[in-house]
């Protein structure tokens, strides 16, 4: 595989995660609502970070994000785009 198409590979994954985790959601959703609210919080200040540029941090907050609600999609999805922006697969 050339390297022009490695970053497509790793968006593909990732968008197939992040599917796969919309499934799961609800039902984590409903069985763990403190701990969804604390993911949101570190998810919050991930992009936070993200935005000011912050990679390092951003990807701290939103892995821990991804550790309290492993199946929420738009955390999984934060956390990709990081990485994506850190040049990380």
């Amino acid at each position: 595989m050339s390297f022009q198409h490695q970053p497509l590979r790793s968006c593909c994954l990732l968008a197939l995660l992040a599917g796969l985790a919309v499934l799961a959601s609800a039902q984590t959703a409903a069985f763990l609502p403190e701990q969804n609210t604390e993911a949101e919080a570190h998810a919050e200040r991930g992009f936070d970070f993200a935005r000011a540029g912050e990679l390092e941090k951003a990807e701290a907050e939103m892995r821990q994000a991804a550790k309290l609600a492993p199946a929420n999609p738009d955390v999984l999805a934060g956390l990709g785009t990081v990485l994506a922006q850190e040049g990380k697969t």
